[in-house]
């Protein structure tokens, strides 16, 4: 599997709309927006990209690992316990037996997942700022404007 890289953009120094300078490297806070939602984000302010701050960012994924390491199988189970067809048009003794199918199988993914904790795996990503809302990653929140 390749190494994600970016496309290209220039490692210069950035002054925010409030005046805090980020050199390429230093820790970054951003706020970021879609569909009506704000998220914080926060990783290493790496450059320019035309009129768009690019930074790197953590992520995080998660899965299930018993106490050897070894990763739970989605797969298996999907294809051993796969999901009841739901009753389309069917009577309320159809969809109460839906109801229990769907019960019974999760009583038996919990049992199968026994022994198996999740756990998090952080990693990189980057990302295009389009409003440029970035700030140092010292900052306190009170200081960021939106």
């Amino acid at each position: 599997m390749s190494k994600r890289v970016p496309k290209a953009y220039d490692a210069v120094p950035f002054t925010n709309r409030v005046g805090h300078v980020l050199n390429p490297g230093d820790p970054a806070v951003a706020v970021t927006t879609s569909a009506g939602r704000g998220n914080i984000v926060y990783g290493k302010y790496l450059g320019m990209r035309g009129m768009n701050v690019v930074m790197t960012v953590v992520r995080k994924r998660y899965r299930f690992e018993n106490e050897a390491g070894e990763q739970y199988d989605y797969n298996l189970e999907s294809r051993e316990l796969s999901y009841p067809k739901y009753p389309y048009g069917g009577n309320a003794a159809d969809r109460d037996a839906y109801s229990i199918a769907v019960n019974e199988r999760a009583i038996k993914i919990q049992e199968r997942r026994k022994g198996y904790k999740r756990v998090e795996y952080p990693y990189w990503g980057y990302t295009t700022l389009q409003n440029n809302n970035i700030y140092p990653g010292d900052i306190a929140l009170r200081d960021v404007k939106l």
